[in-house]
């Protein structure tokens, strides 16, 4: 249970006039609210050395070669610590599968459709000045296309969390 039914205000957000517009201008077609979650990374337990795994490595979501994901922080991400979503631009996220490869290569519908790949792995190809992090205050907002730019996210340090809503909207013949 994520709880979203007690934030009804931020699922009214994800099919605002506004954003639906925004989505279909984007997508190309009709969006359809996919997905809405309130996602909570708690602290990594080993405050030595943190391991990362799936989602906390660089990855493109699966569900659709083009999609729209919508993240609202509902806790401050002062920094690194808090586990901020990093994510590359579309163009430098290009150049890292073109040079890696895009192995383990899932087909649309699965959870990851590129990836995982190893921060070494992507600072290889790019440099780190190319990574944009998502921290801000509680209440920021970002869309992101998370199929076309490699992220990961949830890299949350000892004695800190992360709590953000996520929104997913699709074009309406994946539904």
């Amino acid at each position: 249970d994520d709880r979203v039914h007690d934030r009804p205000e931020l699922v009214d957000a994800m099919v605002s006039d506004e954003l639906l517009a925004c989505a279909s201008d984007y997508l190309g077609a009709v969006p359809v609210l996919r997905r809405a979650a309130i996602g909570y990374s708690p602290g990594h337990p080993d405050a030595e050395s943190p391991s990362w795994a799936g989602s906390q490595l660089f990855h493109y979501d699966g569900e659709d070669d083009r999609q729209i994901k919508l993240f609202v922080l509902l806790t401050d991400v002062d920094d690194e610590r808090h586990g901020p979503l990093t994510f590359l631009p579309a163009a430098a996220s290009r150049e890292v599968t073109r040079t890696l490869g895009d192995r383990p290569q899932g087909p649309i519908g699965s959870y990851m459709r590129a990836g995982p790949y190893t921060d070494e792995q992507v600072r290889k190809v790019v440099d780190p000045s190319a990574f944009i992090t998502m921290t801000g205050k509680r209440g920021r907002v970002l869309l992101l296309d998370t199929s076309a730019s490699l992220h990961q996210g949830s890299r949350v340090h000892h004695g800190h969390e992360r709590i953000v809503f996520m929104g997913v909207l699709q074009r309406y013949h994946l539904v």
